[in-house]
């Protein structure tokens, strides 16, 4: 079967790491049902679509999401909030997650003054040409590449122990292809719970290895979670 490995929270855990911010460093540690919490915290209401609404809402936060936008993204229709209902929301954010807020703003001033920025990896990107562009348009990208290059980073790098793991047990099966957060494994059926625990054990030791590899202290959990292409999950 085609089993895929998908990182859970990939650019929250990112994000949490880059922004150092205390409360959602707190809330991944201790393993809080984060869209659950804002989901009630922000006024999404408590059914199914409100927490898809807080789940969307914590990842485009990530990537500088901004009132006027939020009003019209098809994704909120159902809200009908207009951009003020929107900034109010953003405010309570920024308040909950003042780490989140100092680290865009540092970021942003730090590229606009310098041009460029280098991730923990070692990804320099250099932004001069898009500073060109207006305001709305950099700033969010500003915001955005950092944590989309370093969750790549993060996945190369597993993907890479599995690899090497693999040569070890090369029954277990073949990598496919990695899309995003995913990472694709062709396996026997009978040894899907074989690989299954080959790759929680990559990513049990991946904190580990990415410190002594990028020679920092890498201090949140990297939770991964198995499916068959077809939807069904694996345990």
């Amino acid at each position: 079967m085609l089993l895929s490995a998908d990182v859970k929270g990939l650019e929250v855990v990112c994000a949490a790491f880059l922004s150092k911010d205390v409360v959602l460093q707190d809330e991944l540690l201790r393993g809080i049902d984060i869209h659950g919490e804002n989901q009630k915290a922000f006024g999404f209401g408590m059914d199914k679509q409100g927490r898809l609404n807080a789940k969307r809402f914590k990842f485009k936060m990530i990537y500088g999401g901004t009132g006027p936008g939020f009003a019209s993204d098809p994704d909120f229709r159902f809200l009908k909030w207009n951009a003020k209902k929107w900034g109010e929301v953003i405010d309570e954010y920024y308040r909950k997650y003042s780490g989140i807020r100092a680290w865009h703003i540092d970021l942003v001033d730090s590229v606009v003054y310098g041009g460029s920025y280098e991730s923990p990896s070692g990804r320099i990107y250099d932004y001069r040409e898009l500073l060109q562009e207006p305001d709305w348009y950099y700033i969010p990208k500003i915001k955005n590449y950092p944590v989309q290059g370093l969750g790549a980073d993060v996945v190369q790098i597993a993907r890479i122990s599995l690899f090497k793991r693999l040569k070890k047990h090369p029954e277990y099966g073949k990598l496919v292809n990695t899309i995003h957060d995913s990472i694709i494994i062709d396996t026997p059926d009978e040894m899907v719970y074989n690989i299954v625990s080959l790759v929680n054990e990559v990513f049990r030791d991946l904190p580990t290895n990415l410190s002594n590899l990028w020679e920092i202290d890498w201090n949140l959990p990297i939770n991964v979670e198995f499916k068959t292409l077809d939807g069904k999950e694996i345990k």
